[in-house]
């Protein structure tokens, strides 16, 4: 079958995709002046709920000038499809951010998986409980680690996405633009199969990144202090919802610039312009993609609803406003806390280093419950924290002298570090 695709084909792909892109770009407009009109007191959480919305106005553009240059400079096209995969790539993070000031910060959610003694767990043994008494249920060994530590872990599993995706585009731009400039050859062969792994990275850093932040999610529905207001923030629609656009963009993207460059000439007579089958490629992705986007800007009206921000519980003070650079500094933040933590509990095997009126504040810092006791659960708790393995907890916790039913008093623990009782406990790497 032969296609003239400079003719007509190629101006209606233009047309269509502009006006369903203007389409698209109009709703969502409409939607993000709505949200923000609603926010009312909450304006620093509607911040990061906004910059999450401004995805459908963003793609739109992108989408519709793609078509538009398709035909004279369809590299830039190319292009257009990285930056979009670039602002994703910070729509999830920044979706991460809003579920924790949603809650008040990192902080606020740090203290509440302290306080209920929360061991974290895998995403399918918290959705299918009845899987822990299987084999799949018992091998399932969650590496991250309660606590701080189990904060800063997430927020570093989804946070690496930014880095990973901010490389793949400069290296796949950079690539992109060599292949139009080098001649045939072995070069070319190298380059292409450089960008195919640069592509198998960029997918499994985005699986890890939306792993930890399910994770950290499925956690939080856990916590009895958190999962009433998590509940309120719809988390799953909007969840769901954002994993769709991806889940679209990522696959027409294969399908558009990978596969059907390849299969159309076997099935198209392009004539002598063998680089049409590219253009054509792009076009249809970007005006799939316009129509698409008309249908999610649709489902981000459901799932991010004008005024619900009014059942937020907590003052405007608590949140942050939105920065591009604040949830690094959050993670920051955690990283010292955790790091400050594991200090300060293995000094406890170096007593002579810790002043006497320091011990009151390390009990305190086990005695999570402040009921002037430190039972195992909240012993155990806190070394795993600072990465004590099974073995040297249980024998610190003997030193003690106290069973797992009874508690180790502030006098008794005073004693067993000024007596030096943990020195010679051994910490074999858990």
């Amino acid at each position: 079958m032969f296609i003239d695709y400079d003719q007509g084909l190629h101006r209606s792909l233009q047309w269509t995709g502009c006006i369903v892109a203007a389409l698209a770009f109009l709703f969502s407009s409409v939607h993000i002046i709505m949200y923000a009109c609603a926010a009312k007191g909450q304006v620093k959480v509607a911040s990061w709920t906004i910059v999450i919305l401004l995805l459908i106005p963003i793609d739109a553009v992108l989408c519709g000038l793609a078509v538009i240059v398709s035909k004279n400079a369809w590299h830039l096209s190319a292009i257009f499809s990285l930056l979009r995969d670039l602002y994703m790539s910070q729509v999830i993070i920044f979706f991460l951010e809003l579920s924790l000031q949603w809650l008040g910060g990192s902080g606020v959610v740090v203290k509440s998986f302290s306080q209920s003694l929360q061991s974290p767990q895998h995403v399918w043994l918290t959705f299918f409980p009845r899987l822990k008494e299987t084999r799949l249920g018992k091998a399932s060994v969650m590496p991250y680690k309660p606590g701080v530590l189990f904060m800063s872990s997430t927020l570093c599993g989804v946070l690496q996405y930014g880095i990973v995706m901010f490389f793949f585009v400069v290296w796949t731009g950079l690539i992109e633009i060599a292949l139009i400039c080098l001649e045939p050859g072995l070069v070319v062969v190298v380059l292409k199969g450089v960008k195919n792994v640069l592509g198998i990275v960029q997918f499994l850093s985005l699986a890890i990144a939306l792993y930890n932040l399910l994770l950290l999610q499925s956690e939080i529905f856990r916590n009895e202090h958190l999962k009433e207001a998590f509940a309120q923030m719809r988390v799953h629609q909007k969840f769901l919802v954002l994993k769709l656009v991806i889940l679209l963009t990522g696959v027409q993207k294969f399908l558009f610039e990978d596969v059907w460059p390849h299969v159309a000439p076997h099935v198209i007579d392009f004539g002598s312009a063998t680089v049409n089958s590219v253009i054509m490629g792009f076009d249809l992705e970007a005006v799939i993609l316009c129509f698409e986007l008309v249908v999610c800007s649709g489902l981000f009206l459901w799932a991010f609803r004008p005024g619900e921000l009014d059942k937020l519980a907590q003052g405007p003070s608590a949140a942050v406003w939105m920065h591009p650079a604040f949830p690094w500094k959050d993670l920051g933040s955690v990283v010292a806390l955790a790091n400050q933590q594991k200090k300060t509990i293995s000094r406890l095997k170096k007593s002579s280093t810790i002043c006497p009126s320091e011990v009151g504040s390390i009990f305190d810092a086990f005695d999570v419950n402040k009921n002037g006791l430190v039972n195992h659960a909240e012993f155990k708790f806190l070394l795993q924290t600072a990465d004590h393995s099974e073995e040297a907890i249980e024998q610190m916790y003997s030193v003690t002298g106290a069973n797992e039913l009874e508690g180790i008093t502030k006098e008794k623990f005073c004693e067993v570090v000024e007596k030096g009782g943990w020195r010679s406990v051994r910490s074999p790497a858990p």
